[in-house]
């Protein structure tokens, strides 16, 4: 393992987690999850960040599909838990200019749902 203090080096260690993000639905489900697990923690408020672009990259999952989706995940999880959630939408300036600039249309299209 690579012992290097980057970003790049902390997210290839993140990456075997991504692989599971294979489809838009289950982009949705881990987002739900995630409110069922603050349900499960006693949590009535959560805020959670997610990059479009790092989710679907090792899939080539569409970024507004992936934006859709999470919002969908956490929009239903919030009604089923009851537990109230603003989403953040982060890019990493790592992979360069152009791809910041895609994931931010891409949030920028569902900014409504965004905080």
């Amino acid at each position: 393992m690579d012992n290097q203090p980057d970003l790049l080096s902390f997210l290839s260690k993140l990456d075997w987690g991504v692989k599971v993000l294979a489809s838009l639905d289950a982009c949705k489900r881990i987002a739900f999850e995630n409110m069922q697990d603050a349900a499960q923690q006693g949590l009535d408020y959560v805020e959670l960040r997610f990059s479009p672009g790092y989710m679907g990259m090792t899939h080539q999952l569409p970024l507004e599909g992936v934006v859709e989706a999470v919002i969908a995940g956490v929009k239903e999880g919030s009604q089923v838990y009851g537990v109230k959630a603003n989403l953040i939408g982060i890019m990493s300036r790592t992979f360069g200019q152009e791809a910041c600039e895609k994931e931010l249309n891409a949030l920028l299209a569902h900014k409504n749902d965004i905080k």
